[in-house]
């Protein structure tokens, strides 16, 4: 069962890559991502400030009682920004998520917690003073136990919304560092991905990453603890995904592969 795992691991590390839109900037990528609700994207009008949202359903079987079911209830502030959301009536015992922004309507914080206020993410943003997301931190809490910290990313973005670098630290239960992953980007993509141990001691890198036009990776040499082994080629189809992957050492060769069907 691990070597399946590791082998789904490797084939698809890289497929979050081939996510990215080029119609818009990193940023505003990273932005929308967040999938934060709006006035707009909710289909409503005027000045709301509270909206409730409850799914009854009448069962033409007259054996059957009627349910009703309360789904989220969402608070918006005089500019139509979305401050919290509840999963219960009883706000006072739901798990919610609460959302902050400057004068501009531009996020500066938002954090999802589980019941009886235990934090479980916080989402911080920066911006430069044209308004640009120019930062971006995440980080991921234990909510079942001591609330210590399992994973944390920092992005860092230029000027123009391009990103520029990528950190991702994970944690064991009691908040100690496992491992880090620092990713490089260029004009094309991501160019450099590092991992690190607990002592922040190089494991693998990959290096000389090329992307195709439609900035999914075709190849990478790959290095473990500072020795090339090898470099990476990957395949995709006319959807995006990714259907092969060669992973080329200097006394193997290893080959990942997958068949999709599609709907007509």
């Amino acid at each position: 069962m691990k070597r399946f795992t590791l082998l789904i691991i490797l084939f698809f590390s890289f497929v979050f890559v081939s996510a990215k839109n080029d119609d818009k900037s990193d940023a505003q990528q990273v932005k929308e991502n967040i999938s934060i609700p709006t006035i707009q994207s909710l289909g409503l009008n005027g000045k709301v400030k509270l909206y409730t949202l409850f799914n009854d359903t009448e069962y033409r079987d007259s054996l059957t009682e009627s349910e009703h079911f309360f789904i989220c209830r969402m608070s918006f502030d005089e500019e139509g920004n979305i401050v919290k959301i509840f999963s219960s009536e009883d706000t006072t015992q739901s798990s919610f998520s609460s959302f902050k922004y400057d004068e501009r309507g531009n996020l500066l914080e938002t954090c999802k917690y589980a019941e009886e206020n235990v934090l479980k993410k916080k989402i911080v943003c920066q911006y430069s003073e044209n308004g640009n997301l120019i930062y971006m931190e995440s980080t991921v809490f234990e909510w079942y136990g001591k609330g210590n910290v399992q994973e944390r990313s920092v992005s860092v973005f230029n000027e123009n919304g391009t990103q520029k670098s990528q950190e991702i630290s994970y944690y064991d239960n009691n908040g100690t560092l496992k491992k880090k992953c620092v990713y490089k980007f260029g004009k094309s993509g991501l160019v450099e991905l590092n991992e690190y141990d607990a002592k922040n001691k190089l494991i693998s890198r990959q290096k000389n990453i090329k992307m195709n036009d439609e900035r999914e990776l075709e190849m990478s040499n790959f290095y473990v603890l500072g020795k090339n082994r090898g470099f990476d080629k990957v395949a995709f189809d006319e959807e995006g995904n990714m259907t092969q992957r060669v992973r080329e050492y200097l006394d193997r060769i290893e080959r990942y592969s997958c068949q999709i069907e599609y709907y007509q």
